[in-house]
């Protein structure tokens, strides 16, 4: 269709609509290892079926409902009068009706924040299948594509004491990705892992590894950390129940280390030994 004045509306028209969301794309680089205090966000959210994605065109978590013009737009829900899902799940095995269902959902809930000392706070979905993006009282805050890994998105500067989340799911089968359109693999949707409040310090370990070296010893321990930020300083590596204890220099936000640990007992099936150990 082609654009003349009065005649283009934009979220009914538009075909690049989510071009827009494509910002703040959510990878690797950008995860937090597990073993974080969390705040959960699971239990009952509103969800909305919304097969024309008329909330990413309409912004409909602006919920303001006017076009870029300011003319305001027809609104026929409240996000507060809409069916609940207890997430994590599949929405396919939720109803009946959404048993086959590929496209949008919108998912919202409000949650109480209050600062407790904390200086960045992040949103960590575990799953969502397949697109996902997420926006905060309004705002965008970015977006992940695929449905097997978590990824974080930051909330700091974003919240209020009465914060609405709204998050909007697509599980469409796109030749650019796996499953692809034509395909014997039916693409489930839903946010089927863990949707969680991280509060963290200014400068904090985003992921830390720690593995045996393979020399045929096991005495040894080789150490990799990396920081949210290209900083220079300190971590200490601790086991505890041995006594270690170990600083690993730290530059540009990234330090090693190979640390000596000659009482390790070995992990077997008849005696399967595991250590806790902290950066």
């Amino acid at each position: 269709m082609e654009k003349h004045p009065g005649n283009f509306v934009g979220d009914i028209h538009a075909y690049d609509y989510t071009g827009v969301y494509e910002a703040g794309l959510s990878g690797y680089e950008g995860l937090i290892m597990d073993g974080r205090d969390a705040e959960s966000l699971d239990g009952l959210w509103r969800y909305g079926v919304d097969p024309y994605d008329t909330c990413l065109r309409a912004t409909w978590y602006k919920e303001k409902y006017k076009d870029a013009d300011g003319r305001p737009l027809p609104v026929d829900f409240s996000f507060d009068q809409w069916p609940v899902m207890r997430l994590p799940c599949c929405w396919n095995t939720q109803a009946e009706k959404l048993f086959l269902y590929e496209g949008p959902v919108v998912f919202t809930r409000t949650f109480r924040y209050a600062p407790r000392g904390d200086e960045r706070v992040f949103l960590k979905i575990g799953a969502a299948n397949h697109v996902c993006r997420a926006f905060l009282n309004g705002a965008y805050i970015g977006m992940h594509r695929g449905g097997n890994t978590p990824f974080c998105l930051e909330m700091t500067g974003k919240l209020r004491e009465e914060n609405r989340l709204l998050i909007v799911v697509d599980n469409r089968r796109r030749p650019e990705q796996v499953p692809c359109e034509n395909t014997d693999w039916f693409n489930y949707g839903g946010i089927y892992r863990s949707v969680s409040l991280l509060r963290l310090p200014e400068i904090f370990v985003r992921e830390f590894f720690a593995r045996l070296v393979p020399d045929g010893k096991f005495d040894k321990v080789a150490v990799t950390v990396r920081l949210s930020d290209a900083a220079d300083g300190e971590a200490v590596f601790r086991l505890d129940e041995l006594g270690v204890r170990q600083a690993i220099p730290v530059s540009g936000g990234k330090g090693s280390a190979v640390i000596s640990v000659p009482s390790l007992s070995l992990w077997s099936p008849d005696s399967p030994k595991l250590y806790d150990v902290s950066v």
